[in-house]
């Protein structure tokens, strides 16, 4: 069981996976601008919109794909 915590920063957002059921942080992710939307697209793929973008964040791979650059 996977979730997404997302704190609200200054001018950014940090966004955090953890396994619920092994109570541990998977992945984080400082976004370059505030997320506005997000949600699971698959069970092991996030989708992420700002206001300029879309990407998609694999709980596997160890970067984030958006629409215009990779994230770690």
């Amino acid at each position: 069981v996977w979730d997404l915590a997302q704190l609200p920063g200054t001018t950014q957002d940090h966004l955090q996976i953890f396994n619920i059921e092994m109570k541990a942080k998977k992945k984080s992710h400082q976004m370059p601008e505030q997320v506005v939307f997000w949600k699971w697209i698959s069970p092991k793929m996030l989708g992420l919109v700002t206001q300029t973008s879309v990407y998609h964040w694999s709980i596997e791979a160890k970067v984030v794909a958006g629409s215009t650059a990779w994230l770690g």
